[in-house]
C-alpha cells in the first residue's frame, strides 16, 4: 500500500429536506452526513461500518457525486469533484466506479448482460464494437461468469451471479477507486464469502482502492485494511483493522464488538454489555455527543458538547470526551 492519498473528504455535510406529514406540512432537515472527514490511500480498503441509518451509504453516494453535497469538500487526487464541470466529471468517472447493494434493482431488466456490462464502454466510446464485445467476455470470465451466457437477461441469473455482473460493469473502464455499497448484504452467507474473495482477488491483481461500506462488522473486519465507525452521520472512531479489533475505544465501537457473534462462549463471559435504545432520528439528533443517550459512561459534558475526533495513537482517532478532554 502506498502513502499517496487517492481520496480526501473534508468536513463533508449532506442534509436532505423532507416534508413532515400533517396539517402544517412543515419542512424538516435530515442530517444524513454531518461533518465527515477521512482520507483513503492508494491500494487500501477502508471499511465503513455502523448501524442502519448512520449515513454510511449516503457518504459513499455523495463521494461519487450521486448526491450533491450540502457543504464540505471531496478531493480525488487533489481535484475538487464538486468543482468539476460535466465533461471533467465524465473523464474522472472512468477512474471511480460503484458496486451497488441490490443486484436485482441495479441492473436494467430489459438489457442483456452483454449490454449491461458493455454500457460504460459505449458511453465513453472505448474501442470498436468487436473490441467492446471481447472486453465484455474477458470481464465475465474474470468475475467467474461463463461468457456464453452474455445474451441472457439479469432475471435468468442468481443473486450472486447478478452481483458478479455488477462487479464486471464496475471494472469495464479499468477504474482505480471503487465504492462498494453493502455489496454483499443481499446475498446468502456462502455467496457472500465467494464475492468477498473475488473482490480481494481483484484488488490484489489490479491494485484497486476500495471504500467498502457495510453494517456487518464480520464482513468489514474480513476485507478491510482500516476501519471507520460511523454513528448518526459522524465518525466516532477510525484505526487500522488490527488496532481497532484489539483496542477499540469508543463506547459505541465496544458495543458493536461485544454484539459480534463468536464460536467461543468463554470470550463473552463477564464482558457482554447491551446498548439500550435505538438510534436517534437524524432529524432530531441529541445535543452534545450523539451517542450519549445510549452510553453508560455519559457525563454532563457529553450531553452539552460534541467531542472532537482526536488522534490517541498513530493512525487511531476517536471522538469521545474520555480521550479528547
Amino acid at each position: 500500500m502506498k502513502d499517496t492519498k487517492i481520496l480526501e473528504v473534508k468536513n463533508l455535510v449532506k442534509h436532505f429536506t423532507v416534508t413532515a406529514q400533517g396539517a402544517s406540512e412543515q419542512k424538516q432537515v435530515v442530517r444524513a452526513v454531518d461533518g465527515v472527514s477521512l482520507d483513503i490511500k492508494e491500494g487500501e480498503i477502508l471499511g465503513i461500518v455502523g448501524e442502519s441509518g448512520c449515513g454510511k451509504s449516503t457518504l459513499g453516494k455523495t463521494v461519487m457525486r450521486l448526491h450533491d453535497k450540502t457543504s464540505g469538500e471531496v478531493l480525488y487526487r487533489g481535484e475538487d469533484l464538486f468543482g468539476m464541470k460535466r465533461d471533467q466529471m465524465k473523464d474522472i468517472s472512468t477512474h471511480m466506479q460503484m458496486i451497488f447493494q441490490d443486484p436485482y434493482s441495479s441492473l436494467n431488466p430489459r438489457k442483456k448482460v452483454s449490454q449491461v456490462i458493455g454500457q460504460p464502454l459505449r458511453i465513453h466510446s472505448v474501442g470498436s464494437s468487436s473490441e467492446q464485445s471481447d472486453r465484455v467476455e474477458a470481464l465475465m470470465e474474470e468475475v467467474g461468469l461463463n461468457p456464453k451466457f452474455k445474451r441472457r437477461y439479469p432475471h435468468q441469473f442468481s443473486g450472486g451471479q447478478r452481483q458478479r455482473i455488477g462487479i464486471a460493469r464496475a471494472l469495464a473502464l479499468d477504474p482505480e477507486f471503487i465504492v462498494c455499497d453493502e455489496a454483499v448484504s443481499a446475498l446468502d452467507v456462502s455467496v457472500q464469502a465467494q464475492i468477498l474473495n473475488l473482490l480481494l482477488d481483484l484488488q490484489s491483481k489490479h491494485q484497486f482502492t476500495y471504500m467498502f461500506i457495510s453494517h456487518d462488522l464480520a464482513v468489514v473486519e474480513f476485507i478491510s485494511t482500516r476501519i471507520l465507525v460511523m454513528y448518526l452521520g459522524r465518525v466516532v472512531e477510525i484505526a487500522d483493522k488490527k488496532e481497532l479489533v484489539q483496542k477499540h475505544l469508543h463506547p459505541y465501537t465496544k458495543a458493536l464488538f461485544e454484539a459480534f457473534p463468536t464460536t467461543d462462549p468463554r470470550s463473552r463471559i463477564g464482558k457482554k454489555r447491551v446498548v439500550m435504545g435505538d438510534v436517534p432520528s437524524p432529524i432530531y439528533p441529541p445535543s452534545g455527543c450523539h451517542f450519549h443517550p445510549r452510553c453508560p459512561f455519559a457525563t454532563d459534558k457529553c450531553r452539552m458538547e460534541y467531542p472532537p475526533l482526536k488522534e490517541v495513537s498513530p493512525g487511531h482517532s476517536v471522538a469521545c470526551w474520555e480521550f479528547g478532554s
